[in-house]
């Protein structure tokens, strides 16, 4: 079975997740184009999937494009699908590298928080105006201050894709607030971090003891899911 992946890194992630669960790991082909949205190839990230090839392009074989493994389509029972789908989020591993540095960070005790801005703002606004007060900075500046009663020490992970953001949490809790690079003030690129970067904070937050995302975000949803195998 050959399919093409559509949009961003988690997106893609996830619906390679979706197709190895339907296909029980037998033999799955994914056409993986770098473009705006993803600018870099799975293989500068991730280590090898059993019976997975990633394609540059894709050929007559092709069933189509997907950002997510509509079950519904290939009648399968939500719930059981749903749980071999979590449980399958451990086929996805980064290198050998980014995870050995990832221990040097020593985030076991933090609590990591992802907010998803640049594009994403302006399209929740546009399409699911409902979850607004639950994603914008008011939501967050009070979850962190929250965090902080309980323990005014707390380290946070701040992972975010946005230089404002990061820049102003940084100023209101800048005892707390941790990050692993000081993102760009502008850039032309549709996405202001690399696949590498977004890679290391994905499984950077998976790390922390504890997390809180960003809702409808499929970064945040792909953590979430991560995490439950560690429980």
């Amino acid at each position: 079975m050959e399919i093409q992946l559509q949009y961003g890194l988690c997106n893609r992630l996830q619906t390679i997740i979706g197709f190895f669960t339907y296909r029980k790991g037998l033999p799955l082909h994914a056409v993986w184009t770098p473009d705006a949205e993803c600018p870099g190839k799975f293989e500068e990230c991730f280590e090898k999937i059993p019976n997975l090839e990633i394609l540059e392009s894709k050929t007559s074989e092709c069933i189509g494009d997907f950002y997510m493994f509509p079950y519904e389509d290939f009648r399968l029972s939500k719930q059981s699908y749903t749980d071999n789908f979590i449980r399958n989020h451990r086929i996805i591993r980064p290198t050998f590298e980014t995870r050995k540095y990832i221990k040097t960070l020593n985030l076991q005790n933090c609590v990591g928080i992802h907010i998803r801005r640049t594009d994403f703002l302006p399209h929740v606004k546009n399409y699911l105006p409902n979850i607004v007060s639950q994603i914008d900075n008011n939501y967050f500046h009070n979850l962190i201050n929250n965090i902080l009663a309980t323990n005014s020490q707390q380290k946070i992970y701040l992972a975010t894709d946005n230089y404002e953001t990061q820049n102003m949490f940084f100023s209101l809790f800048p005892k707390n607030i941790i990050f692993r690079k000081i993102l760009p003030k502008e850039s032309k690129e549709k996405r202001h971090t690399s696949i590498k970067d977004a890679t290391i904070d994905l499984f950077c937050l998976i790390e922390c003891k504890e997390f809180y995302g960003t809702k409808e975000s499929s970064f945040s949803t792909f953590v979430e899911n991560y995490r439950k195998n560690k429980i």
